[in-house]
C-alpha cells in the first residue's frame, strides 16, 4: 500500500480521483499530524490511530515491529531526531510512500 497525498480534509487513504503518490517530505508532514498530543513523540497509540484511519491490516503487528526496530533507547515513543528518520526509512523500505 502506497499513502496518498490529497487534498485538505481528506485522510491519506481517502479514495479520491485526485490522488498522487506521497513523497517523503510529505510523509514527514503527516508523521507530525499523527502526534496527537503535540510533545513531539509517536507512541504505540498514536501510530496505531494511524494505521486504523488507513485501514491497514495487521495492525498490531506493524506498529509492534516499527517500535521494536526503531525505538532505540527502549522508552516506548518514537523520538525526533534519529528515530523519527528511522520511521521514514523503515516506511521508504516498506513501500509505503516514494522516495
Amino acid at each position: 500500500m502506497v499513502l496518498t497525498a490529497t487534498g485538505p480534509g481528506q485522510s491519506p487513504a481517502s479514495k479520491s480521483k485526485r490522488t498522487t503518490k506521497m513523497t517523503r517530505e510529505q510523509f514527514r508532514q503527516w508523521l507530525d499530524k499523527i502526534d496527537l498530543n503535540d510533545d513531539g513523540f509517536i507512541s504505540w497509540n498514536e501510530l496505531y490511530a494511524a494505521l486504523l484511519v488507513l485501514g491497514l491490516k495487521f495492525k498490531t503487528w506493524k506498529v509492534w515491529r516499527a517500535m521494536r526496530k526503531i525505538d532505540l533507547n527502549h522508552n516506548h515513543v518514537i523520538d525526533i531526531g534519529k528515530e523519527r528518520d528511522l520511521l521514514v526509512e523503515y516506511a521508504e523500505a516498506l513501500g509505503y510512500y516514494t522516495g
